[in-house]
């Protein structure tokens, strides 16, 4: 049996989050645009770090977190390459959390996927991203 096209985007950003240089979290995204990849990224540390050093956070507290979200990532390629994501779909592993939610609204994203959810994102939302964007869990 043929996969849909969103589940297709799913198992090749699953592959893309092996990538993540995160001890805590494997966090992925696509950016699809006309069933075009247009941007793909997970989190990281900034450009100049090679990993995530273990003492910089730990498992359970974010609070010294060097780690640059990947849906921002994936904007931030999309603009290095001067490549508009006006109407964009995005594919996620976690629903995004208050800030990325904020830039993928101001980014004009059209669609968003994702396969789990935060509790923690969802007592604290302070912006309900679902108002914005068709939101999606897959």
């Amino acid at each position: 049996m043929r996969i849909t096209k969103e589940e297709w985007y799913m198992q090749i950003a699953e592959t893309i989050a092996l990538r993540s240089t995160c001890n805590r979290k494997k966090v992925w995204c696509i950016i699809v645009k006309d069933w075009l990849i247009i941007s793909t990224w997970f989190n990281w540390v900034a450009r100049w770090e090679a990993e995530c050093p273990e003492n910089w956070c730990s498992v359970s507290d974010s609070s010294w977190c060097h780690t640059i979200h990947a849906e921002i990532n994936a904007i931030i390629n999309t603009a290095r390459l001067w490549v508009s994501i006006y109407w964009a779909e995005i594919f996620v592993t976690l629903k995004p959390c208050s800030d990325c939610s904020r830039a993928l609204i101001n980014s004009w994203i059209s669609k968003l996927y994702y396969k789990w959810s935060s509790d923690k994102y969802e007592t604290w939302h302070n912006i309900k991203i679902e108002d914005y964007i068709e939101t999606f869990k897959m």
